[in-house]
């Protein structure tokens, strides 16, 4: 039997949740939808590179640990954007999520 996650997590967590709807494959055979989420992708092998992280589980962490509502209306690399937030701040390669908002646009 799975264990029942703690109350704070499931809200982060829509793949716990029912009522969002079924998933939108359009545009399913492109990788980037849009030229900017190219970023957030080269951003990541970056912060790797910079020891922001050492493992796929905390990158997951770090997205999973944005803004709620961030999580659940931003798109798939968006999320990532705040993930690297998350880690560039918790490695001390940024002083506060505020300072680094001048790297990341929204």
């Amino acid at each position: 039997m799975r264990a029942e996650s703690p109350p704070e997590e499931r809200r982060i967590r829509p793949g716990w949740q029912a009522g969002f709807g079924p998933v939108d494959r359009s545009g399913e055979d492109k990788v980037f939808h849009e030229n900017w989420e190219a970023s957030p992708f080269t951003m990541i092998r970056a912060a790797a590179l910079a020891g922001a992280y050492g493992n796929a589980d905390q990158f997951r962490h770090a997205n999973e640990r944005i803004d709620p509502r961030a999580y659940l209306t931003h798109g798939y690399y968006a999320r990532w954007q705040g993930g690297i937030k998350n880690l560039f701040v918790e490695a001390g390669l940024l002083d506060s999520l505020e300072n680094g908002s001048r790297y990341f646009s929204e």
